[in-house]
């Protein structure tokens, strides 16, 4: 299942890196978003005991935002 999101305040740097990755790709800019943050998401899941951290720091988060 997928979500939607906004980024917002992104630093130019990294907006222009996104760009030209996309271009090199031939994606669009938000497919290559989609592959940045899947690539990321497989190379901490591949950490030991990092799964675990992030899903606990994920419901923390939603709590605080639920308060």
């Amino acid at each position: 299942m997928s979500v939607s999101f906004t980024i917002k305040d992104c630093p130019r740097e990294v907006k222009a890196a996104l760009q030209f990755s996309a271009r090199l790709n031939r994606r669009s800019q938000n497919a290559e978003a989609i592959v940045w943050l899947e690539e990321r998401a497989r190379a901490l899941r591949s950490r030991p005991g990092e799964a675990e951290l992030l899903r606990r720091r994920s419901e923390e988060h939603t709590s605080e935002l639920q308060s």
